[in-house]
């Protein structure tokens, strides 16, 4: 059988390309209950505002289905959001962001995060309050399986491959090591303290996690499963995010100590390379594909500051909604 592929056909190819490879950066509003957009150069436009149904925390753009996934918990009457307040996940489609979510669904009592694994077939929730990971079928958009953790799971990270993943335990002063593809739990990593989010290294060797209450980074050895060594930080750290061969990590501090600090780590030696000087209490950090830039939300200015990773320097600072936490960016 033949294929004849038209001018119309083209066009309409084309035009599609160009909507799913248009990069941008998201960021959870949480005070504003909205989602801001910024469209690549950050800076040079105003940011799009989308409100939302929840009050949200988290955002995940998922490369492999142009789905961005949003985690919050419903407002309650007369306040903001309470600790049992009952949560949800949102997934919009990017190339069409103005029409709403695709699907809204509850996912349990006060969500944190949520990744994708890299097909985009299923998301991976944490429940804080419930002290478990929420397995949800991207394509049936419901809850399939659940993993246990430590207590208090908030943020969490997968290896590249989306074998396993590496999940925060704010109450337990652990980390869960888990195996998404037996969908249990490995191993339970002490680390003392507060942990906040986790990074996973390329070849699944190496774990990072922020420990807000010590004011420190705690590199792992996920062969032996034990903290390799602890790096000192100012301010209280939130996110830490990789970008190539460097560990970056945002200090937020507290709203009576702002912190106004991302530290770039070398993972090769361990080396702080810098101190960058970003705005009031940045929290969630994401990068670029290729390691040019990084992008900062700053809680307590209700910014996102855009980072030249060669220059080491802020080239643009971007108003968003009030209180930005999660981020993420569109490749």
């Amino acid at each position: 059988m033949k294929y004849v592929l038209t001018l119309g056909m083209v066009g309409a190819f084309l035009l599609g390309l160009a909507a799913a490879s248009q990069a941008e950066v998201y960021t959870a509003d949480e005070a504003s209950q909205s989602l801001t957009v910024l469209g690549m150069p950050v800076g040079q436009s105003p940011g799009q505002r989308i409100e939302l149904p929840i009050v949200p925390h988290n955002v995940q753009y998922v490369a492999a289905t142009h789905l961005l996934l949003v985690t919050g918990m419903m407002p309650q009457a007369g306040h903001h959001h309470t600790e049992v307040a009952p949560g949800a996940l949102l997934a919009f489609d990017v190339r069409n962001l103005k029409a709403g979510p695709l699907w809204q669904m509850s996912v349990g009592q006060h969500p944190a995060h949520v990744v994708a694994d890299p097909e985009g077939l299923f998301a991976y929730v944490t429940l804080t309050n419930e002290d478990r990971v929420a397995v949800i079928d991207l394509l049936q958009h419901k809850e399939v399986a659940s993993i246990p953790t430590g207590e208090g799971p908030h943020g969490l990270r997968l290896t590249a491959d989306g074998h396993f993943a590496l999940v925060a335990n704010m109450k337990a002063g652990s980390v869960s090591w888990l195996d998404l593809v037996r969908r249990q739990s490995v191993a339970q990593i002490s680390t003392g303290g507060v942990p906040i989010q986790t990074a996973v290294s390329p070849d699944g060797k190496s774990g990072y996690v922020t420990l807000a209450d010590s004011n420190q980074l705690a590199v792992l050895d996920m062969e032996k499963q034990a903290v390799e060594r602890t790096l000192p930080l100012t301010y209280s750290p939130a996110q830490v995010y990789l970008s190539g061969s460097f560990v970056l990590v945002a200090q937020q501090g507290s709203r009576t100590m702002p912190g106004h600090l991302l530290s770039v780590f070398q993972s090769r030696n361990w080396n702080k390379q810098t101190d960058i000087k970003v705005g009031q209490g940045p929290h969630g950090v994401a990068a670029d594909a290729d390691g040019h830039y990084a992008y900062v939300t700053n809680v307590y200015d209700n910014s996102v500051s855009v980072i030249d990773l060669q220059m080491n320097n802020v080239s643009a600072t971007v108003a968003v909604g009030s209180q930005p936490n999660g981020i993420s960016i569109s490749p």
